[in-house]
């Protein structure tokens, strides 16, 4: 099962910031219980309860979250990822130097488009080879019964990443550990509601006739809050309107995509004669006023 990045851990588990140990437990329990595939959950939220409670039930991981989360809204100092090579990058916050063997380690997280809006943590389970703490690498007769002369041991421990805001699927994260280093591909899952395209982020919405008609201000849902959107006189079924700094952020600093809305067309099921009337004149001046522009 692949690690799962999350935006905010404690609103998957319902409780604060302030939380104690213990209720952190409780809640996650709870949660699990309520959850777990076996009793008909949905295996995908107890994937994050799961990776909740991780981040969570460790204090370097939770003390990396509450860093993170303070510093959201500070500004990258340079972007991790690039496509389709990205370039090597270096997390001040965590020392890995030690925690890795001669091996590259590879990695796939899975994210929610939703938690590629903010700074995520990811928590890895990865395996640590360190000198073997019994005989300290030095060779002995007869041979040490904890490495088996091989001066090392390998154990797996967790560390934890922060993924920046604006990370999308495919990006590929290279954490350099000494002369190795650690990739970490990204996967978000498909959404309900927007594509993304690009930084751009595309969404279908529906607009009443008559709007579309007459031109108007709505509010549509935005990828995290609402988002007022301007629909100009005469606005077609299928065109797009664009609503810039809306889409996702870009990880390097850059201006973030935009929000496209794709208009979809309601007209009204149920009307008076009053109203059938009306329209039916308005069909046929419309209908007039084209006929005299074909004509001249």
């Amino acid at each position: 099962m692949a690690p799962v990045a999350l935006g905010d851990p404690y609103a998957v588990l319902g409780v604060s910031p302030n939380a104690s140990e213990k209720e952190i437990t409780k809640a996650y329990r709870s949660l699990a219980k309520k959850h777990h595939p076996d009793s008909g959950g949905d295996p995908e939220h107890f994937k994050r309860i799961t990776a909740a409670n991780d981040i969570l039930s460790d204090p370097e991981s939770k003390r990396a979250y509450d860093e993170a989360k303070r510093a959201q809204n500070a500004p990258p100092a340079s972007s991790p990822f690039s496509q389709p090579h990205p370039s090597s990058f270096s997390f001040a916050d965590f020392d890995l130097s030690n925690f890795f063997g001669p091996r590259t380690q590879n990695y796939q997280v899975s994210m929610e488009l939703r938690d590629t809006l903010t700074p995520s943590l990811v928590v890895l389970r990865v395996p640590v080879t360190t000198t073997c703490p019994r005989c300290h690498g030095i060779a002995q007769t007869p041979p040490c019964a904890r490495c088996h002369a091989t001066a090392s041991v390998t154990e797996e421990k967790r560390i934890s990443v922060r993924l920046p805001a604006g990370v999308i699927d495919g990006d590929v994260l290279r954490v350099p550990t000494g002369s190795e280093q650690v990739s970490i591909e990204v996967r978000v899952e498909p959404d309900p509601t927007f594509t993304p395209v690009g930084r751009d982020l595309v969404r279908d919405i529906v607009i009443d006739a008559l709007d579309a008609l007459l031109g108007a201000v709505i509010e549509v849902r935005g990828p995290l809050s609402p988002v007022r959107v301007r629909v100009p006189e005469g606005t077609q079924s299928g065109a797009t309107l664009r609503v810039r700094g809306h889409g996702l952020p870009d990880p390097s600093g850059a201006e973030p995509g935009d929000l496209l809305c794709k208009v979809l067309l309601s007209v009204p099921r149920n009307i008076t004669n009053d109203q059938r009337r009306q329209a039916a004149a308005l069909r046929e001046d419309l209908s007039a006023v084209a006929n005299k522009r074909r004509a001249a």
